[in-house]
């Protein structure tokens, strides 16, 4: 069993990405220079994301955030899960943090860990206790062979990122 978190990337904001000032700029150079022979592939990935000058460096960083949720966590996971033999189990973790905070509202990196371990469940709102429950019920039923939960199809990578990848 793998599986993300919606807004995994957040934790860049505090251990890779301080800086903000004039983030856009930056992200545009560096992928001029890791996509110089593919540009039209750097276009698709800017506009996609919407990753421009747009006049706020706390858009431009969450929308670049965004991209690296995908690239970084989101596509590696799914591929992971696709390439294991036998019976794997992808989920998504699209909890909102309930916490305040710059990512309050957001799915953000290592929640699903505290819902799996039910740390903090006491701080958290009845709305949320119940999933964060299930969520570790459902790892416990995992470890002990059982189906943790009902299984979708065989799942496939959606559109957007073929286009990406």
């Amino acid at each position: 069993m793998v599986g993300d978190c919606q807004f995994d990337a957040s934790i860049f904001l505090f251990a890779v990405l301080p800086r903000k000032a004039g983030i856009a700029n930056t992200f545009r150079r560096s992928l001029e220079n890791s996509l110089k022979d593919f540009p039209e592939e750097r276009v698709k990935v800017l506009d996609f994301y919407g990753i421009a000058n747009s006049g706020s460096d706390d858009v431009d960083m969450l929308n670049i955030l965004r991209f690296g949720t995908d690239i970084v966590f989101y596509a590696p996971t799914f591929t992971m899960a696709k390439a294991m033999s036998g019976r794997a189990l992808l989920y998504h973790f699209n909890e909102p943090n309930p916490w305040d905070g710059p990512f309050k509202g957001e799915p953000s990196h290592i929640l699903d860990v505290a819902f799996l371990l039910q740390n903090f469940v006491e701080h958290l709102g009845a709305e949320q206790q119940k999933p964060s429950k299930k969520f570790g019920s459902d790892f416990i039923d995992f470890v002990n062979g059982e189906k943790p939960f009902d299984i979708c199809a065989r799942a496939e990578m959606p559109r957007y990122m073929d286009r990406l990848l």
